[in-house]
């Protein structure tokens, strides 16, 4: 007879479901229900609870949570998972219950803990793995989720995305993901490199048609894309910018979005409030969300000057100074990469080299136009 395996566990006042990634609390408690708990903050969770009340060192996380190729911030994703637990537990770092900081080593589960099982889970065990097929269940990401699904995440506690049911919203306001980006390890981080990739493309796109269209003026009709690419751009930056405000920050939008189809607006100003001190103090913090920040205030700058009557209305000389500093958008955006991966990755490399590329053509065509305006000109006189 095989042993039942527990897939819930309970520690203090709450109980965790492996299966699901659902956290309840054991008795109703005004304000708290029961969440689907977001991917990293799960896994983190998931971590200390299998260490039993030992430490697990923050490397150890970074191992459990990402690849060794994965380009992102680790510190600042292992902090914002470690608040996101905090902040669903009602926990605090300066008087803990549930976990606690090990200074210079990582973190522990302090609450003692206690694993369930029940005749159903024993009678699951028996049965069998669930399939989708049957409708009992399906494992996504080494999580198994009850119900028939495609692969699925949701937009849950935080506004990050956590294995939970199908659907696009379901009756509790989640927001879900289903498909191909809900399979993915960490759909997240997948958003903001997608986002951010994207942005470094258009922009030196842009920034390439110029030497293009004068190496070969038969294609010099690609000009009229210029500033398509360059808003294209834009655009690109501020959802990856939305992604870091809505999806890191712990912007929670599921609640945000539950209260406005409920008539209370007021939510989304109250969630800003309440995230926009730790904005300020990753913005302190962060070189790469420094320049990044400066990058895109360039770029929106760019944007709203980019209408033609703005143009007619600042002149044309003004226009193109203004517009000049999209290199210095495209040398912060690369810059803004290489400081977001650790150390010893090179994946911006190939970004790098392209912006180098465009930046010496612009460099050497100014060095020949500027050679031609001072060299004097050859006057022929007419033989006496």
């Amino acid at each position: 007879m095989n042993l039942p395996q527990p897939n819930r566990v309970r520690f203090g006042s709450f109980e965790l479901d492996f299966r699901s990634g659902e956290l309840r609390p054991l008795e109703p408690v005004t304000g708290m229900r029961t969440i689907v708990l977001q991917e990293q903050p799960f896994q983190v969770l998931r971590l200390l609870i299998e260490r039993n009340g030992e430490v697990a060192t923050r490397e150890e996380i970074r191992k459990n949570l990402w690849p060794n190729d994965t380009a992102v911030d680790f510190n600042h994703s292992i902090n914002v998972a470690i608040g996101t637990l905090r902040r669903v537990l009602r926990d605090s770092a300066e008087d803990p219950k549930y976990i606690e900081t090990v200074a210079r080593r990582g973190y522990r589960l302090i609450a003692p803990t206690e694993w369930v099982t029940t005749a159903d889970e024993l009678s699951s065990n028996e049965a069998g793995p669930r399939n989708d097929d049957g409708g009992n269940g399906t494992v996504t990401n080494g999580t198994t989720i009850d119900g028939p699904t495609e692969g699925v995440a949701s937009f849950a506690q935080g506004g990050h995305i956590a294995p939970g049911a199908a659907g696009t919203a379901g009756p509790t306001g989640t927001l879900t993901l289903t498909g191909g980006l809900a399979l993915n390890a960490d759909p997240v981080n997948y958003i903001t490199h997608f986002t951010g990739d994207w942005t470094v493309y258009l922009l030196l796109s842009s920034l390439a048609i110029t030497p293009i269209r004068r190496l070969w003026p038969s294609i010099a009709f690609l000009i009229r894309f210029r500033r398509l690419l360059g808003l294209y751009a834009f655009f690109y930056a501020t959802l990856h910018l939305s992604t870091y405000i809505f999806l890191f920050s712990g912007y929670d939008i599921t609640t945000a979005l539950t209260s406005l189809r409920a008539g209370h607006p007021g939510e989304f100003i109250t969630q800003w409030k309440r995230v926009w001190p730790g904005i300020l103090d990753d913005l302190r913090k962060r070189r790469f969300i420094q320049v990044g920040l400066f990058a895109w205030v360039i770029l929106f700058a760019l944007a709203c000057t980019s209408p033609g009557f703005i143009m007619r209305a600042m002149g044309g000389k003004n226009w193109q100074r203004l517009h000049r500093l999209v290199y210095v958008a495209g040398i912060a955006a690369v810059i803004h990469f290489w400081w977001l991966v650790k150390t010893g990755v090179r994946t911006p490399w190939k970004d790098t080299a392209v912006l180098a590329i465009l930046l010496l053509a612009r460099i050497a065509y100014a060095l020949i136009k500027r050679s031609k305006k001072t060299s004097p000109s050859s006057v022929l006189h007419p033989a006496a």
